[in-house]
């Protein structure tokens, strides 16, 4: 699996950072398929990717200079932060969910009473469920996602 790659390289280079679209959906709870990986990064993009590079092997960049693993799955490094192109969360000043492998059951998180994980079957599709999710415990999704300010 393409994100276990990526996030053990990281985990081991210590280097903070989190998943985004449907892998992380899937794991809540979603049916939602994908066939890339989304990973949200607390530095520099090129120089994560020169890290993967050199960490795994299976990893190269395409002729579209996109990092890929393998023939099939392109891996978007997307760099959070105030100072980012796109206005994502600083995986440095945010809370992330940390996953063991123990809490994954049928490749679904299993977090019995988590407000983030959404209750359902497996064909249950729940993505449009989240949003409700994190207002049932007082905050909106732009709250979620806002780096705290430490005021």
């Amino acid at each position: 699996m393409a994100v276990v790659a990526v996030n053990n390289v990281l985990d081991m280079a210590n280097k903070r950072h989190g998943f985004l679209g449907g892998y992380d959906f899937s794991l809540l709870g979603g049916t939602r398929t994908t066939t890339d990986v989304d990973a949200l990064v607390g530095e520099d993009p090129h120089r994560i990717r020169e890290i993967l590079l050199a960490a795994d092997k299976r990893l190269s960049v395409s002729h579209r200079n996109k990092l890929e693993l393998g023939l099939l799955i392109v891996i978007e490094l997307l760099r959070g932060g105030a100072d980012a192109q796109l206005k994502l969360p600083d995986p440095n000043n945010v809370p992330l969910m940390h996953i063991n492998p123990s809490e994954v059951e049928s490749g679904r998180l299993n977090r019995k009473g988590d407000p983030y994980v959404a209750e359902g079957t497996q064909d249950d599709d729940r993505f449009d469920e989240i949003p409700r999710e994190a207002e049932r415990v007082d905050a909106t999704w732009s709250e979620i996602a806002k780096p705290a300010t430490g005021s």
